[in-house]
Parts: C-alpha cells; sequence; structure tokens
C-alpha cells in the first residue's frame, strides 16, 4: 500500500479518511452446467456509489471440489467436456 499511496495522492487521501469506494456484497450460487454439473461458486459485486456501474465475480473456493471446474470450462471453451457417441 506504501507504493500505491506514494504514487497517488488521490489514494493516498482515500486511504487516509478510510472513503469508502464501493459497497461490496457477496452470496454464494450453484451454477448448472449442463455437461460438467453444478458448479457452487462465490459471487462478489462491487457497486460504485452514484452511479451505475458494478463488478461482478464469480469464484470457487480454493482446494474445494469445484475450484477446478471454472478451470475445465476455459480449457474446453464451446467444445463439449464429454465425449459424444
Amino acid at each position: 500500500m506504501r507504493e500505491l499511496r506514494a504514487e497517488s495522492e488521490v489514494f493516498a487521501h482515500h486511504w487516509a479518511t478510510r472513503t469508502t469506494a464501493a459497497q461490496h456484497t457477496s452470496d454464494r450460487k450453484t451454477i448448472r452446467h449442463p455437461e460438467i454439473g453444478d458448479i457452487l461458486l462465490d459471487c462478489d459485486v462491487l457497486v460504485v456509489p452514484g452511479a451505475d456501474l458494478r463488478m461482478v465475480t464469480y469464484t470457487a473456493a480454493t482446494g474445494s471440489g469445484d475450484a477446478g471446474k471454472p478451470d475445465l470450462l476455459r480449457v474446453t471453451g464451446p467444445h463439449s467436456a464429454v465425449p459424444r457417441p
């Protein structure tokens, strides 16, 4: 954080005054993929106050049985993960 404060006066101000730049909510969601099955993901949403901006991230818990499933989807892309007869 020291480097960020040194590089940016705006960041240093927000850090010093503990300004809240965004509102954070989190939830846990189960996504059902037709070939991989259910994937339990943590959903984090950052909302910028006074603006129509939000960032949504989905992550699987490290070490969980679901942790490798998003990686599998990245590798297979639109291709089937299960061979078709």
